[in-house]
């Protein structure tokens, strides 16, 4: 067979892979998929169920005993008990408000009323949460004055987005007081209700 026959029928073949190289380098490069990539963001999630609002705890007031006097007196609490201790677990950021009212004194032994006019009062109670609370506090409380009538007193609240967790409102003993009048006490022990009152709203 003639070489030139042979080498004509080959030329063919290697233009085309000639041309196929060609295109080949002169194709733009394909960015990585995303699985390929050296960055990336994923996501981390959690949820969380409601609790509830609470009043776990309040002071219970102890004032001792004393004598029957002619002039207007003050005593000094003796014991508080307990601090005012709220938790709010809801988790909405609402804020709430606590108010109490103070009952009229009424003799232990015959139910009968007595220390008409008397006031209970307390200055600089304190704010006190755990340490890890990172929450803003509730209100701060300067001061506290309690009628013994019944009238509603708000004591301690807390706005839009504070007092969150649990809080505590600690009355100092040395603190607070109950001013009584003369003419009003009678002998025997004396006794008075607060009723405390935990609303959802600031």
């Amino acid at each position: 067979m003639d070489k030139r026959k042979q080498i004509g029928k080959k030329v063919p073949l290697f233009a085309l892979l000639a041309v196929l190289i060609l295109t080949m380098t002169n194709q733009p490069v394909q960015a990585a998929a995303v699985g390929d990539s050296t960055t990336g963001d994923t996501q981390a999630v959690v949820s969380f169920k409601a609790g509830d609002l609470k009043l776990q705890a309040a002071p219970a007031l102890d004032f001792g005993q004393h004598e029957i006097s002619a002039a207007v007196q003050v005593y000094t609490a003796e014991s508080v008990g307990d601090p005012v201790r709220i938790s709010d677990l809801r988790g909405s950021g609402e804020g709430w408000s606590l108010t109490v009212a103070l009952s009229k004194f009424q003799l232990k032994e015959d139910g009968g009323d007595t220390l008409a006019g008397a006031v209970i009062n307390t200055s600089a109670p304190t704010v006190k949460t755990n340490a890890e609370n990172l929450g803003k506090p509730p209100v701060q409380v300067t001061e506290i004055e309690l009628t013994s009538d019944g009238t509603v007193t708000r004591v301690w609240n807390a706005e839009e987005k504070s007092g969150m967790g649990v809080w505590e409102l600690e009355w100092i003993a040395g603190n607070t007081t109950l001013t009584v009048y003369p003419g009003t006490a009678e002998e025997g022990d004396s006794e008075a209700v607060l009723t405390w009152n935990l609303q959802s709203t600031p």
